[in-house]
């Protein structure tokens, strides 16, 4: 550590997913990362390379799990201080999330990680009603009580880590929100042609132009430049967060009828509470709040869905 860490707890953020190293192979590490909760310092715990990903999740966490859980029940002395270490977060995407948790994947029936109702299947994708979530639990998931959400009936390695296996392995907003919801709502304004919420050519052009003028004023700390949406379907997850919190709002204002533009504003001011440090905690239920009224309004005029989901 070269700073100085004020508290005597040291929380921490762990972080696994796989990667490919070269494009001319199939070889591929899957690291196992950790990030000092509230620092920006990030250490590397282990890493796996192959040329499939790990086959057993036990066998891959063994070491990682044993010598964690020894710093958790021990503490740490350094620089003539103790320090108590706990697991705030798991954060991983979905894929990576259901191998460790040796849990369905997302395209599963029983493949929810926060609550156990059946998913249905609607125009090729599972879908899970929001009027059907009973939550799953920590004590319900060591116990397996529903058996069709596991794919491993034994013991993980991970559960013998002081831990809850549902509300600490958290949804990852990069994959879910940037790439996920804000990129399918680009893509069905730019691409889906014939609805009634698709852009004309010429509110296309126009909301380009918007972008255009943008580009041209944006500060040095956004890292990447703004473009034009006829990339939407390249564009990266910084791209889409930076349309989401800041140009989205600006640009789409007089280009998108009111009621598609108050509708982006409930995502967009709902996930800009939840990033803040202070209103994440202070504006929590108004964050709720927001999300709620913006997926439940889908369903019924928007985007395409089918008025019956």
């Amino acid at each position: 550590m070269n700073f100085t860490y004020l508290s005597s707890i040291i929380s921490l953020n762990i972080n696994i997913d796989g990667l490919p190293l070269y494009k001319s192979t199939k070889l591929e590490t899957w690291p196992i990362l950790i990030d000092v909760n509230g620092t920006k310092q990030v250490l590397v715990a282990g890493i796996y390379a192959g040329y499939t990903k790990p086959c057993d999740p036990n066998a891959y966490l063994e070491e990682f799990v044993h010598e964690l859980g020894n710093l958790v029940e021990v503490g740490m002395m350094f620089q003539d201080r103790i320090f108590q270490i706990e697991v705030r977060a798991f954060i991983c995407d979905a894929l990576a999330r259901a191998f460790i948790l040796g849990v369905k994947y997302h395209s599963g029936f029983f493949s929810c990680n926060l609550c156990v109702q059946k998913g249905e299947s609607f125009s090729g994708r599972r879908i899970f009603r929001k009027s059907c979530n009973l939550p799953r639990t920590n004590e319900g998931f060591r116990s397996r009580l529903q058996q069709d959400h596991h794919n491993i009936q034994a013991e993980l390695a991970l559960e013998k880590l002081p831990i809850d296996m549902v509300n600490q392995f958290s949804l990852d907003y990069m994959h879910v929100v940037c790439l996920g919801v804000m990129k399918s709502i680009l893509v069905a304004l730019t691409i889906t042609k014939g609805h009634k919420f698709s852009l004309s050519k010429h509110s296309l052009s126009s909301l380009n132009n918007k972008l255009e003028h943008l580009k041209k004023i944006l500060p040095r700390e956004f890292n990447r430049e703004v473009r034009s949406l006829d990339n939407v379907m390249r564009f990266k997850a910084t791209e889409l967060r930076t349309f989401l919190l800041y140009t989205g709002p600006i640009v789409l204002r007089g280009i998108l009828d009111t009621s598609l533009y108050n509708h982006f504003l409930l995502l967009s001011l709902g996930i800009r509470l939840l990033l803040h440090t202070e209103y994440c905690v202070t504006q929590n239920s108004l964050a709720s709040s927001l999300l709620d009224d913006f997926v439940s309004q889908v369903p019924f005029f928007l985007y395409g869905f089918n008025a019956n989901i």
